[in-house]
């Protein structure tokens, strides 16, 4: 039985019926939704669970009404804009099954989620589009997450909770990695980009992890992070004050994408999130390593 003769069951309405509500649904909502995520909305506020059927190798461009599980290895800060006049809201989440990898984009509402590294989630009626050369699932007011449901396969829990932790020197052409590195030099160039959400950071430079040094890119929060200031205040101080301002010489751990740049004929660091460093974990590292543990 599928979803819409679950409804109709449930409802005790015929298929017309049902389709006038799945109309109402997507008026409601502005036509942001196709019908096959009204149905979904409305298959979850009757209290009927959608299955996911999805897996991340089965994505493709454009697909709609996207429903999986997967389990999250990263998660970015929140980024708030400014669209048609209105706050708008922003997260980015690297998730993984045990088919594959890609991010998931989480908007408005859903950004403010308490989602943590580890956690599993379900998402039912998202959508998939390509950015750059990779995919990414977006979930939106149209979507439902589930943060640890009951009903998530077992294989998931058997996922790498974290990234590999490699080195530059070790690490690969699209290898997903995380570590501890410091900008040693930022290049003279334009911190800005522009896309339909207006101008965005961005900064590259050369990055060194006691390994080896390789080219970095830094876009929109993680310039936030490494030059302190956001993103309004940045593009208030111009570009001057945003190069300035870029913490040389401290270490952050890092995580992103090995990327190979046909222009350099080199590979280059992507970095999709920053996070600092406490202290006491640097002295633990220490402590550790002195007594090979």
């Amino acid at each position: 039985m599928d979803t819409l003769q679950k409804i109709m069951k449930k409802t005790g309405k015929n298929k017309n019926e049902v389709h006038v509500l799945i109309e109402l649904k997507r008026k409601n909502l502005d036509y942001l939704i196709s019908e096959e995520g009204a149905i979904h909305i409305i298959a979850s506020e009757l209290g009927i669970v959608s299955k996911p059927e999805f897996k991340i190798k089965d994505l493709q461009d454009g697909i709609s009404g996207v429903n999986l599980f997967v389990k999250v290895v990263d998660v970015s800060q929140l980024r708030e804009f400014q669209r048609k006049g209105k706050l708008g809201k922003v997260r980015n989440l690297f998730v993984k099954d045990e088919t594959g990898e890609l991010y998931l984009s989480l908007w408005d509402d859903k950004a403010e989620l308490d989602i943590k590294i580890n956690n599993t989630i379900k998402i039912i009626g998202a959508y998939v589009r390509k950015n750059g050369k990779e995919l990414e699932i977006r979930a939106g007011r149209q979507s439902i997450i589930d943060i640890n449901p009951k009903d998530a396969p077992e294989i998931l829990s058997n996922i790498n909770e974290k990234k590999e932790e490699k080195t530059l020197k070790t690490a690969e052409t699209g290898d997903d990695i995380r570590l501890k590195a410091c900008l040693t030099r930022v290049f003279d160039r334009e911190p800005f980009f522009n896309n339909s959400d207006g101008p965005q950071l961005i900064i590259s430079g050369i990055l060194d992890d006691g390994s080896a040094s390789m080219r970095a890119i830094f876009f929109r929060d993680s310039v936030e992070k490494i030059i302190g200031m956001s993103k309004k205040t940045a593009i208030e101080k111009g570009k001057e004050a945003i190069l300035d301002a870029v913490k040389l010489f401290t270490t952050f751990f890092l995580v992103g994408r090995i990327k190979y740049n046909d222009f350099t004929d080199s590979n280059e660091f992507v970095v999709n999130s920053v996070h600092t460093i406490d202290v006491g974990d640097l002295v633990d590292d220490a402590i550790n390593q002195s007594i090979n543990i």
